[in-house]
């Protein structure tokens, strides 16, 4: 994996480049010459080690429609599930079952499936653990703009 610069990291995380060179020093880093580069796992542990999210955020819940979609369904924590299925409520029932706390339906990201690879790699460094990401900025920019 190729290592992220300081532009990368302003991209992925939305901050300052002051900031971004912070956060780069504290991760495991590699320089060249002045140029510092950190890896996306480096940068990931760094997250998850020194964020917390305060509350999780409000998001709306919506109905689950019987279509194929890329779907945001979240439980009662801080992280949310992207995932993609031919028939959204169908998938909403079987992840429910597995699932000890109730869970809804918060946004349909896209009507087209193939996206769902394109939106994991957009919030890779949200990832969790398989197709669940925390709740980062970004990613609540996200799921609100495809409910309104």
């Amino acid at each position: 994996m190729t290592p992220m610069r300081a532009k990368d990291v302003i991209a992925e995380l939305g901050v300052s480049k002051s900031r971004a060179y912070e956060i780069m020093r504290e991760c495991s880093h590699v320089r060249f010459g002045r140029s510092v580069r950190v890896s996306r796992e480096s940068l990931a542990r760094w997250l998850a080690e020194n964020t917390t999210p305060a509350q999780a955020p409000e998001l709306p819940s919506r109905v689950a429609p019987s279509k194929p979609g890329v779907y945001a369904i979240r439980g009662s924590g801080p992280f949310v599930k992207i995932g993609r299925a031919d028939n959204i409520r169908r998938r909403l029932r079987q992840l429910q079952g597995a699932h000890p706390e109730p869970l809804t339906l918060v946004a349909v990201l896209s009507q087209n499936p193939d996206d769902e690879k394109l939106l994991h790699d957009r919030f890779a460094l949200l990832r969790q653990r398989g197709e669940w990401f925390r709740l980062g900025a970004q990613l609540v920019e996200a799921i609100r703009g495809a409910s309104a």
